[in-house]
């Protein structure tokens, strides 16, 4: 994810917890956050450091707990209730199941998410213009780019014969 998706997301992080009703002096926020990767990583060392630089400091007025699935999307549903469970003020999702569990399980609690296939296709939200409900996020549109992306590609090698499209999670819709 870029550093300019990452402010984004950190932006909606910090305005659906103030939306919230969980603006105060002294209070510590508390975000869940989820992702379908196996452990923390520079995803989520930048979403930490850009709430740093917005004057965030985490254990003073701000916590995140932490769920990662590790690519077993059947962890999801029950990742998601320990965080309601905990009273998170917003759910960060990274990927699109994530997403469509938290859409799922809550309707209240406000959900920011990042994934890389088309939100509206998916079902993650009705439009990108008025997501509605409690969901809001960003998306690369991956799909929709790849054929322009591989346009680009053989433009710039006219001999490419063969390309290799690995995967990191081959049961993700996006993926494929």
């Amino acid at each position: 994810m870029n550093r300019k998706a990452l402010w984004l997301l950190t932006v909606f992080v910090l305005v659906s917890v103030r939306f919230a009703g969980a603006q105060g002096t002294g209070k510590v926020h508390r975000i869940g956050y989820i992702s379908i990767g196996p452990v923390k990583g520079s995803t989520e060392e930048a979403v930490v450091q850009a709430l740093h630089e917005l004057g965030y400091i985490e254990g003073q007025n701000f916590v995140i707990d932490w769920r990662f699935t590790g690519g077993k999307l059947d962890s999801l549903p029950g990742f998601m209730t320990e965080l309601l469970r905990l009273k998170v003020e917003a759910i960060v999702v990274i990927g699109t199941q994530g997403a469509l569990a938290a859409k799922k399980a809550t309707q209240t609690v406000p959900i920011i998410f990042a994934i890389a296939e088309n939100p509206v296709d998916s079902g993650v939200v009705a439009s990108l213009a008025r997501p509605g409900g409690n969901l809001t996020g960003v998306t690369d549109l991956a799909g929709e780019l790849a054929a322009k992306r591989l346009e680009l590609l053989k433009q710039t090698v006219p001999k490419l014969a063969r390309l290799a499209v690995l995967v990191w999670i081959p049961d993700v819709p996006g993926n494929a």
